[in-house]
């Protein structure tokens, strides 16, 4: 039951650290830069969202989506990985 719990709660921990980028405003995301030069202090989940909705490139924001994902499930086995190995 431990390890599930820990499973859930690390999935949503991860995840939620890109919610901002949906509920907050452009600014408050980039810093007040307006993005950078060639928007290169843009988050990666804004980038995404933005991609998909400004620009109507849905494939290209789907694939984003994809990378993000794996990018993220590297990190969560490697940290349940390490977790267990603690554990026992």
């Amino acid at each position: 039951m431990t390890r599930l719990a820990g499973l859930i709660l690390t999935a949503l921990l991860t995840s939620a650290s890109f919610s901002p980028a949906f509920s907050a405003s452009r600014t408050t995301i980039v810093g007040g830069s307006g993005g950078g030069p060639f928007e290169s202090s843009t988050v990666l989940a804004y980038y995404m969202y933005d991609q998909a909705i400004k620009y109507y490139r849905i494939g290209y924001s789907a694939a984003i989506a994809v990378v993000l994902f794996a990018i993220m499930m590297v990190y969560i086995v490697y940290h349940l990985r390490r977790m267990l190995r603690t554990e026992q």
